[in-house]
C-alpha cells in the first residue's frame, strides 16, 4: 500500500513528505562509558557496524524524535503509524543509511521510569505516553510480565525496514545495536517492546537472540484520534544477562552477527 492509497482511504498525508535533517552521528564513533564491560561494548559496536557496512548500510544515531515521526509519516505504506511518544527521560533512534543517503531501516528506544509503577501499570493508565491524553484513547494490558516489569526500562520501538531493503537482516542487526546503545547510555533493568503478530517472526530467538516473547497478544491500544486501528500486541522483554550473552557472541563472531533471513 502506498501513501496515495492511504490518502484515498482518508488519511491526511502531505503530498511531498518532508523529513527534517536533525543532527545524526555515526554509531561507530560513539564512545562507550568506562566500566567493567567497556571492552565488550566497543567490540560489539565495531562488529555490528562492520556487519551493517557489509550489507550496504551505515548506522547513524539521532536524538531528534520529530525526525523519526516525520520519517514514519512519509512511509505509512510499509510502516504502522507510531504511537504517541513515550514519556521518557531520554531517547534516541538508529537509522540504516544506504548509498544514496536515505534511511532504509530504523529502530528506537526511550528510557522510561517504571520504579514506582510497573510497565503494565503505566500502559494501563496511559502515563507511559507523553503529552495530553487524546479523546477515546485507552490501553488494556493483561500481561503478567508487564506488571512484573519495574525499574529502569528501555522501551524499544519504531522497528521498520523499507521494502527495497528487506532480506538483508537489517531488522535484527539494528535491534542488537539499539540494545547495545541503550545499555551503554542507561544501564536499564529491562528492554521491553510491544510486538504485533505480523512482526513476531522477526523477534524469534534465532533472529533476535535471548528474549521473552509472549505466545499471544495481551495488550490492546486504541487511539481514535490517530485514525488507525492498532493491532493487538504481545509483550517482548530482554533481561540484562541475556543481552550481555548475546553481545558476547556478537563480539566473538565478528561480522557474523545476525542470520541471513529476510527482515
Amino acid at each position: 500500500m502506498t501513501n496515495a492509497d492511504l490518502r484515498t482511504l482518508g488519511y491526511a498525508l502531505p503530498e511531498v513528505p518532508v523529513v527534517p535533517a536533525g543532527p545524526r552521528f555515526l554509531v561507530e564513533t560513539l564512545t562507550m562509558p568506562a566500566g567493567p564491560h567497556v571492552g565488550l561494548q566497543n567490540a560489539a559496536r565495531d562488529a555490528l557496524c562492520s556487519a551493517a557496512v557489509g550489507r550496504g548500510v551505515t548506522p547513524v544515531i539521532s536524538a531528534t524524535w520529530e525526525d523519526l515521526e516525520a520519517l514514519n509519516r512519509a512511509n505509512l505504506g510499509s510502516w504502522l503509524p507510531l504511537m504517541r511518544r513515550p514519556d521518557g527521560s531520554d531517547w534516541f533512534w538508529l537509522g540504516a543509511v544506504d548509498e544514496r543517503g536515505e534511511v532504509v531501516a530504523t529502530q528506537g528506544a526511550a528510557l522510561v521510569d517504571c520504579t514506582v509503577a510497573s510497565f503494565g501499570d503505566r500502559l494501563s493508565d496511559l502515563s507511559f505516553f507523553s503529552g495530553r491524553r487524546a479523546p477515546g484513547e485507552r490501553c488494556f494490558c493483561a500481561s503478567p510480565t508487564a506488571f512484573e516489569t519495574r525499574g529502569r526500562v528501555a522501551y524499544v520501538t519504531a522497528g521498520w525496514t523499507h521494502p527495497d531493503a528487506r532480506g538483508r537482516g537489517l531488522f535484527p542487526l539494528l535491534g542488537r545495536l539499539v540494545r547495545l546503545v541503550a545499555w551503554a547510555r542507561w544501564a536499564p533493568s529491562w528492554w521491553v517492546g510491544m510486538v504485533s503478530d505480523a512482526v513476531a517472526p522477526q523477534w524469534s530467538e534465532a533472529k533476535a537472540g535471548r528474549r521473552f516473547l509472549e505466545s499471544r497478544p495481551t495488550i490492546l491500544y486504541q487511539n481514535p484520534a490517530a485514525g488507525f486501528d492498532y493491532p493487538p500486541y504481545r509483550l517482548l522483554r530482554f533481561c540484562r544477562a541475556g543481552v550481555l550473552l548475546d553481545l558476547q557472541e556478537v563480539s566473538a563472531a565478528g561480522s557474523r552477527t545476525t542470520p541471513n533471513a529476510a527482515a
